[in-house]
């Protein structure tokens, strides 16, 4: 379930503006603004500049989700290919849409939902085939806005979107769980690029991208990687849950509050990158897990933040095929895919895992700011001794690195 769901978590950010072109009239119908929201000057983190900023956005392609239209085909896309995006964003200018009219249409900002100005500018992967079908007069030439989300971040509406291009040649670019405003370098975003034809055919290209380039804003120093030789470092990350999968019932028994999407995650690992790395059987007998290329094995333990525990009785326990303490992680070279990424801590115990990854880069040179995935199981025994299990997804940042001191005996 892990390896799907990481090779799915780049897809899942993306969220396609539309599903196919409009019966013929309908594109006739009014806008109403407050469907999609002027924005007034405000005052916000990242970047600190009163006029529209280009971010770059560097990565590759995940999926070409549909070509009906032809146009990813007719351009040579093809999965991993590298993608480039700039877009212009105005986190304190006015968002807004031009229909074909010409009619300009203001976004309002909600008390959930502030609305700022973007354009695409470059790096398109497409081109719209023969002049698109939204071509009624309400039916969108120009899209210009973004949003900061206040609610909890979920696929359909995220907490940080931008969204360029027009109704027959969109582009929205989306995290989850961090709004634009704290978008930095080496942020992580899913995009989806979508052009229709002019029978309402469509091309949707999913790419996976990071935040490479701000012109014109300069962030501070990042601090330097953990050295190894300063033994054991306590990680602390913070984020929020993105899925729950609540099989067995853990995460709506979890104290004090039932764990879903939204819900706040703070896990603490201690990390000794010289450490030995071990598991322990459900018979007491330790296992070295020793060092093989690509792999570089070290010591990780779980020190906090568990959300969930089995119900019941534990369905692993008592066999001696499986741990009652897993802990250790992995450096890996080579190029990082979903089920081997460069980076990834393992701890707890076959009942109740905490697996954290980082496809691209190895744990070594994690920094506070990097971004992670996380999963957390468990697993009981339910009826007729059948294993049912319950499955919480996160998204999480680096938040400190300290040394670990451990406590008195």
């Amino acid at each position: 379930m892990r390896t799907k769901w990481f090779a799915l978590l780049a897809a899942v950010l993306c969220v396609p503006l539309l599903a196919g072109c409009p019966e013929e009239g309908a594109g006739d119908k009014e806008i109403d603004p407050t469907e999609i929201g002027g924005i007034a000057p405000k005052d916000v983190p990242l970047p600190p500049s009163p006029t529209p900023i280009l971010y770059t956005f560097t990565g590759s392609v995940v999926s070409i989700e549909d070509d009906s239209a032809g146009a990813a085909a007719a351009a040579g896309v093809a999965r991993r290919d590298p993608v480039t995006y700039t877009l212009l964003i105005g986190l304190n200018k006015i968002g807004y849409v031009v229909d074909n009219n010409g009619a300009i249409i203001n976004f309002d900002d909600t008390a959930d939902k502030d609305y700022f100005y973007t354009s695409f500018e470059s790096g398109a992967l497409m081109a719209m085939v023969d002049g698109g079908c939204y071509n009624a007069p309400t039916d969108l030439a120009q899209i210009h806005f973004g949003v900061n989300s206040a609610l909890p971040g979920t696929e359909a509406d995220p907490n940080g979107m931008l969204v360029g291009g027009s109704n027959n040649h969109s582009l929205v670019l989306s995290n989850i769980t961090t709004t634009v405003d704290y978008w930095d370098f080496g942020a992580e975003v899913g995009a989806s690029e979508e052009v229709h034809d002019a029978a309402g055919n469509t091309s949707r290209v999913y790419s996976w991208l990071e935040l490479t380039g701000i012109e014109g804003y300069t962030p501070p120093d990042p601090p330097p990687p953990p050295d190894p030789t300063d033994g054991a470092l306590l990680y602390t990350f913070y984020g929020s849950v993105f899925l729950v999968r609540d099989d067995s019932g853990a995460a709506a028994a979890a104290l004090p509050d039932p764990i879903e999407a939204g819900s706040p995650v703070t896990y603490q690992i201690i990390v000794d990158l010289l450490g030995q790395a071990y598991l322990v059987d459900n018979e007491g007998e330790t296992h070295l897990i020793n060092d093989g290329v690509p792999f570089d094995y070290f010591l990780a333990q779980e020190y906090s933040g568990s959300l969930i525990d089995p119900i019941g009785t534990p369905y692993y326990a008592g066999n001696p095929l499986f741990y009652s303490e897993i802990a250790f992680g992995w450096s890996r070279t080579g190029v990082g895919i979903a089920s081997l990424p460069l980076g990834r801590l393992v701890v707890g115990s076959s009942d109740n895992t905490i697996v954290i990854v980082k496809i691209d880069q190895a744990v070594a040179s994690w920094t506070v700011g990097t971004q992670v995935a996380a999963v957390e199981e468990t697993h009981s025994e339910g009826a007729g001794g059948l294993r049912v299990s319950t499955a919480v997804y996160s998204t999480l940042t680096l938040d400190s690195i300290v040394p670990y001191v451990a406590p008195a005996p």
